[in-house]
């Protein structure tokens, strides 16, 4: 390819693999050409984090994430990463309108479970979205079916949530990207995602990223489901049972009448 150079860099804190890089050709080379300088491209997209940076400094690797170069580069970068103990606080503050009130301990101790589960199943992980350093997003990947009628396989996004103050950074994208490598390097052909019936906002990234409704899951304490069916049913179907003292008494009742027959 003109113009370009091939650079090879040692292992990725990503992927863990050796990648040959091809990086674009510097700009003061391209300011050399017959005719006087031209006039470079002001910026590109960097990967899923949606930040400005120049053309020169931009490496992929195969991996398909972007990697950066020595130089003049973007302010900030998302960052994905498995979930850890140390980041039970800031999942239960982004997930805390999901999680249970719980009877015994707190939220937290729910929560360290959780990631603890999740680092040890084969199925389920924990991905965190980091920006400038900081949390800002997190999603729970479940592998499993599309239903228990319904065996293909899938892969369940749930509740990809960012923080309200890195709305706007292309941290979603950065979320769903990572259930789309999960499902890809398993040859799994579905991804679902589930958020909120309230979340509009959800709703709408989720219909963007081209996700249909397929389902609608309703919930109901026990008790009130009871009620509702008890309320509902026909006058001559409910069965009025008595006191039990009461039948023994009518027992005794009949009893009587028949000696004295």
């Amino acid at each position: 390819m003109r113009g370009l150079r091939e650079a090879t860099v040692g292992p990725s804190t990503r992927c863990g693999m050796d990648h040959t890089l091809v990086v674009s050709e510097p700009l003061r080379q391209r300011n050399a050409r017959p005719g006087g300088p031209r006039r470079a491209r002001s910026s590109r997209v960097l990967g899923d984090s949606h930040d400005r940076v120049p053309s020169r400094g931009v490496v992929s690797c195969c991996s398909g994430r972007w990697l950066k170069e020595a130089g003049p580069m973007s302010r900030s970068q998302v960052a994905l990463r498995d979930a850890t103990p140390e980041d039970v606080r800031e999942l239960v503050g982004l997930w805390a309108d999901l999680m249970r009130r719980p009877v015994t301990g707190t939220p937290e101790d729910d929560m360290t479970g959780i990631v603890a589960l999740a680092a040890a199943s084969e199925t389920d992980r924990i991905v965190v979205a980091e920006y400038d350093g900081e949390l800002a997003g997190a999603v729970y990947l479940r592998i499993g079916v599309l239903s228990p009628i319904n065996l293909d396989p899938v892969v369940q996004a749930i509740s990809p949530h960012v923080h309200p103050r890195f709305r706007r950074r292309g941290i979603g994208r950065a979320l769903m990207e990572a259930a789309v490598q999960h499902a890809e390097e398993r040859g799994i052909g579905h991804v679902a995602g589930a958020s909120l019936s309230s979340s509009r906002d959800a709703h709408r990234f989720l219909a963007r990223m081209a996700l249909a409704p397929q389902a609608v899951l309703r919930v109901a304490p026990t008790h009130v489901v009871r009620a509702k069916l008890t309320g509902r049913r026909p006058a001559s179907s409910v069965v009025h049972r008595q006191p039990l003292g009461q039948v023994l008494a009518q027992r005794r009742s009949l009893r009587r009448q028949r000696e004295v027959v």
